[in-house]
């Protein structure tokens, strides 16, 4: 029984890294996203 809830929670622990690396890459893309609509409208401005 110990092992099984022990094997139960590092395989949460695991989905939970791979949601928070999911995260992670979903904002860099979205801030990535950002930085180059800022750059493309700042560029003519100036």
């Amino acid at each position: 029984m110990i092992e099984e809830s022990t094997d139960f929670v590092s395989a949460e622990s695991d989905v939970v890294e791979q949601k928070i690396e999911s995260t992670k890459e979903q904002s860099a893309e979205m801030i990535e996203a950002q930085v180059a609509e800022e750059s493309t409208v700042a560029a003519p401005a100036e």
